[in-house]
């Protein structure tokens, strides 16, 4: 992850990048693969011990910034298919910061409901309220494929339970 490595990018243009593009699915995906590298490099650092306070406002001005991109994407989507995962990841970009408010828990709650939530996004769902045991037998239920891809995911820095290799 680049914002692991250098030091030279300006985490706080990040968003003013995008917002000055013109809003087409092309500048959400990539928006949206930046908003997971943040979101990647902030809980890479958050396991570190910092020398001195520069780092430690790097690793919040991470956070920061994903949290204003995931907000960003949310209001601007333009896939309708891919609304339900940008409201996940304005979430977990919530749930780094602070824990959710009771109307918080009852909108992800009320997306799990969602016939059109498929297994994948109630994992990740699950995982949000620290649902452990709901989130292992929806992770256990996806491909091998799937389940590689979701531990690369900033998602699966909440998953907790006993890892399994493989699908069953």
């Amino acid at each position: 992850n680049d914002y692991c490595e250098a030091c030279n990018i300006r985490i706080d243009e990040i968003v003013n990048s995008y917002q000055a593009l013109p809003v087409s699915k092309k500048s959400i995906n990539s928006a949206t693969n930046t908003l997971l590298n943040l979101l990647g490099a902030y809980d890479y650092f958050s396991g570190q011990e910092f020398p001195n306070y520069k780092c430690v406002c790097y690793r919040n001005s991470l956070l920061r910034t994903a949290n204003e991109l995931a907000d960003w994407i949310s209001k601007n989507n333009c896939d309708k298919s891919f609304t339900l995962k940008s409201r996940i990841n304005l979430l977990q970009t919530i749930r780094r910061e602070r824990p959710f408010s009771e109307e918080e828990i009852e909108q992800i709650k009320d997306m799990i409901d969602n016939k059109a939530s498929g297994n994948d996004e109630k994992f990740a769902l699950y995982l949000l309220l620290n649902d452990q045991k709901y989130a292992q037998k929806l992770f256990e239920t996806l491909t091998v494929k799937d389940q590689d891809f979701y531990r690369t995911l900033p998602i699966f820095h909440f998953a907790h339970f006993q890892k399994s290799e493989q699908a069953e």
